[in-house]
């Protein structure tokens, strides 16, 4: 979904196929992980991603 916005030049995140360590992580990983990391095209597209970051916390009961 992240990958396919027009702003996003790349996504990081070990479950892409396109990731370096995507083999690994399929092989050892049970789930995913929440954190993913991304570079955007331009200096606009980073204030725009500052702006209209939320935070939030997810726990697992």
């Amino acid at each position: 979904m992240l990958q396919k916005q027009p702003k996003v030049k790349q996504v990081f995140h070990p479950s892409i196929k396109e990731h370096m360590n995507h083999t690994i992580h399929q092989n050892q990983a049970i789930e995913h992980t929440g954190v993913v990391s991304f570079e955007v095209k331009d200096t606009e597209a980073a204030k725009q991603v500052i702006h209209a970051t939320k935070y939030f916390l997810w726990q697992r009961v």
